[in-house]
This record gives structure tokens, C-alpha cells and sequence, in this order.
């Protein structure tokens, strides 16, 4: 039964916390990062999903899906149609 939950698994879900899970310093992006050096850095650390910072501050999150859908619309440092 791949979906079945075992009971200790439950009580172990239900007394953890998120920051038990979080990863603690994560590699972000620069909401004025150039595409091609944001999706550099999502395949050289192996990641699908990054934060996203403006001044420090936590904007939003972008996938590799996003970056990689945006790159035939952006060539040599230009946004083309």
C-alpha cells in the first residue's frame, strides 16, 4: 500500500516543524539577475525552485520551468519576439 501512513510516521509528522526540514542559508536569485546566469546557477546546484531577493528581501520564486520557458525570447543580453 504505497500511500498508507504507519502511525509513528503520523505522530513523528505531526510533532515536526519546518525548520527541522528547511534549508537554513539557500542559494537565491537576484530579481535583476540576467536569465542566463539565473538558470546557470539552477543547474549547477541542481535545483528546480529558487527564492527569489530584491534588496533583501523575499519577492517571489522561480523554477527552472520559468527560466528555461523565457530563454528563446531572450538572446545576447536581449529580449527578442
Amino acid at each position: 500500500m504505497p500511500n498508507e501512513t504507519r502511525p509513528n510516521e503520523t505522530a513523528t509528522m505531526q510533532k515536526g516543524r519546518v525548520e527541522d526540514y528547511m534549508t537554513s542559508h539557500p542559494v537565491t536569485l537576484d530579481a535583476f539577475e540576467r536569465i542566463p546566469n539565473a538558470v546557470k546557477k539552477l543547474e549547477r546546484g541542481g535545483f528546480r525552485h529558487l527564492p527569489v531577493l530584491e534588496r533583501g528581501e523575499l519577492v517571489g520564486m522561480v523554477s527552472d520551468r520559468d527560466l528555461k520557458a523565457a530563454l528563446p525570447y531572450f538572446r545576447a543580453g536581449r529580449w527578442v519576439n
